[in-house]
């Protein structure tokens, strides 16, 4: 591929492309609410602007012998206009094939107060960081081609395509892991959790794979957004507890979803809830020069419901959990897991193939939004000439066997949470208990005396 340094699939992306299912599409969202009129031929050429900067974007998956490569695509996104006051959830979108398609897609939908821009990715191609970051980029093109816009602030960021050779060791440069071997050990010795433990669902249930995606059973999305004020407390809640809001946001995770199993399903006192947790592991989370790609490992926090009772212990042991992710590199242990599971043939589909449980749920948090952007309000809302960015959502996907996923992103000093739901499994109604439990539970863990919440559909 011209311009792309070693199209060789990573070890993350291999995992990423196989474990795409028909009925459990590896496609994620990021939805971004304008209050006034975008233009659509002004965001078509800001869409093509950016996507010149990120090469995996544009690109399609082909197969030599058994090595999956990146090559380029015959045909380039294009913007697809909706008509007035279309559906903006996710339902009824076509999944990517990488195979024929790019990985990345985006739709404007003009509603009768403003417009709503959604943009869909492969998780092959990019993880939520990689997107954010195109996505701002499509945002400064767009300012810029605003012909009365004197600023500086809608320059687009260098990005270095050749250091997209970095990503098959996901950032980790002159690989300095195998010098850190110990750590490694003890990483993957932790890891024995999510090889051999029995993990509970949420619910359980008997999912059905890769029968053919249909509109009616995709899954859908529901939101919360706290105010200002109730995120400057969470963080202040974090901060006098000497963690991080994170580690806080999982602790109370674990609460609201044990809570939740033991009203309906119940389970055994060996069965385990297990998150799915990914983490940035660039060398920062602003803009370093990197295109959109998958920067990022994953680490499986798993507690029987007896360790969540105490919910002080509990916070202080994902605590800990999380400064060793960082600290001795356990983050890097699920990538020597998936590079090693590739090199023998068949192990890594297996792995991702195995009928059973390997993770209650997704909890994903990419943290601030568009943090570089410099045409921002009083409120610290992106404005492009008349239209304001009221809100934006990142919108996860689902894995079998896992009902729900939770992503976490602040904007404008607000914390949104969304949690997307299978409704083969949930309800409507029951999707909505689920985030309201785990909200509550949020809440509780700064004990505001106003605690608002702004509740919005998709």
């Amino acid at each position: 591929m011209s311009q792309f340094p070693s199209p060789h699939f990573s070890a993350i992306e291999q995992y990423l492309f196989l474990d795409n299912r028909s009925s459990y599409p590896l496609d994620f969202f990021y939805r971004l609410r304008f209050d006034a009129a975008i233009d659509a031929d002004r965001l078509s050429a800001a869409f093509h602007t950016a996507l010149q900067a990120h090469p995996l974007l544009r690109s399609v998956v082909t197969k030599r012998g058994r090595q999956y490569r990146w090559s380029s695509c015959d045909t380039q996104p294009t913007l697809t206009v909706l008509p007035a006051g279309s559906d903006t959830g996710t339902t009824s979108l076509s999944a990517i094939d990488l195979t024929k398609d790019s990985g990345a897609r985006l739709f404007l939908v003009p509603n009768a107060d403003g417009t709503t821009l959604l943009f869909q990715f492969h998780h092959a191609t990019t993880d939520g960081l990689g997107a954010m970051g195109f996505v701002q980029d499509v945002l400064l093109a767009y300012a810029a081609s605003n012909s009365q816009s004197d600023s500086d602030d809608s320059t687009l960021p260098s990005r270095d395509a050749g250091r997209l050779a970095e990503r098959h060791w996901c950032g980790f440069p002159d690989i300095s892991l195998f010098q850190k071997i110990w750590k490694q050990v003890c990483g993957i010795y932790l890891s024995r959790k999510f090889l051999n433990s029995t993990i509970a669902p949420l619910v359980t249930h008997q999912p059905q794979l890769d029968l053919p995606r249909s509109a009616t059973d995709c899954f859908q999305d529901i939101h919360c957004t706290l105010s200002v004020q109730e995120t400057a407390a969470l963080k202040k809640a974090a901060q006098e507890r000497n963690v991080s809001a994170n580690t806080l946001l999982i602790r109370d995770a674990f609460v609201a979803m044990d809570a939740f199993r033991k009203n309906t399903s119940g389970y055994s006192a060996s069965e385990y809830l297990r998150f799915a947790v990914p983490g940035n592991i660039r060398s920062t989370r602003s803009n370093d020069g990197l295109p959109a790609a998958n920067f990022f490992s994953m680490t499986f926090p798993a507690r029987r419901s007896d360790q969540i009772e105490d919910h002080a212990a509990l916070l202080e042991s994902v605590h800990e959990e999380v400064r060793k992710s960082r600290t001795d590199c356990y983050f890097a242990a699920f990538i020597v897991i998936l590079t090693g599971l590739r090199s023998i043939p068949g192990a890594l589909e297996k792995m991702i193939n195995a009928p059973k449980c390997q993770a209650t749920m997704l909890l994903t948090n990419v943290g601030d939004a568009f943090v570089e952007f410099g045409s921002i309000n009083a409120e610290g809302q992106i404005q492009l000439g008349p239209a304001t960015l009221q809100s934006v959502q990142l919108v996860p996907p689902l894995r079998p066997y896992q009902t729900v996923a939770v992503a976490l992103l602040e904007y404008a000093k607000q914390q949104t949470i969304t949690l997307t739901y299978d409704p083969r499994i949930h309800t409507a109604a029951q999707a909505a208990e689920i985030l309201a439990a785990y909200v509550n539970q949020v809440k509780s863990s700064f004990a505001e005396g106003d605690s608002r919440l702004m509740v919005c559909g998709v």
